[in-house]
């Protein structure tokens, strides 16, 4: 969406999500190989995930080459949370989920944002179990939504195992079920 300032200055609100990562690639690729006349005033990029308000930081993280690219082109880049994620104020199932997974009794775990991940991590650090995580998915089907999601688990050393064909609820739930069996069987036997 364009806009034009008082000043004639030209601005570009963009909404980014994680399904949004060829768009906001393109965007780069444009803002780096525009001719020079080109020039961009104000962006503003609109992050529908968010703010992790548990931690006070981004829940995924931006595009740093559509930044970049941006920028490059004289952008002044102000990126706005849309809404924040927190726990809720029942943190109870979880940490039962917490405990049945170090003990071993889960077979697949399905992440749907980055948030979910933070929100785990917290409520495990909180129980004094953060550091049995790892290993505690060993064995576990670890199921992703998209690329988004399974960088933050892969970041705290949780490896994913399936991603869906789209990163769509639907996908996820149909390709987890479809799959899932074999999959779980073959990590079984690895560990």
């Amino acid at each position: 969406v364009r806009s034009r300032g008082g000043d004639g200055s030209s601005g570009l609100l963009i909404r980014t999500e994680a399904s949004a990562t060829s768009e906001t690639s393109a965007l780069a690729s444009w803002a780096e190989n525009a001719p020079n006349p080109c020039r961009l005033a104000r962006i503003t990029l609109a992050t529908t995930s968010g703010k992790d308000a548990s931690h006070g930081t981004a829940a995924s993280t931006s595009n740093p080459e559509l930044l970049a690219g941006l920028e490059q082109r004289g952008a002044s880049v102000v990126s706005v949370p849309v809404y924040e994620w927190t726990l809720p104020e029942d943190t109870g199932p979880l940490r039962t989920a917490v405990t049945a997974l170090v003990q071993g009794e889960i077979d697949v775990v399905m992440f749907t944002s980055s948030a979910q991940v933070q929100h785990l991590l917290q409520v495990a650090r909180a129980m004094g179990r953060r550091d049995q995580l790892p290993r505690a998915f060993g064995p576990v089907l670890v199921v992703s939504i998209g690329p988004v999601t399974s960088e933050g688990l892969e970041q705290h050393g949780i490896g994913v195992d399936l991603e869906p064909s789209r990163p769509k609820m639907g996908f996820l739930v149909r390709e987890a079920a479809e799959r899932s069996g074999a999959m779980v069987e073959a990590k079984r036997r690895k560990h």
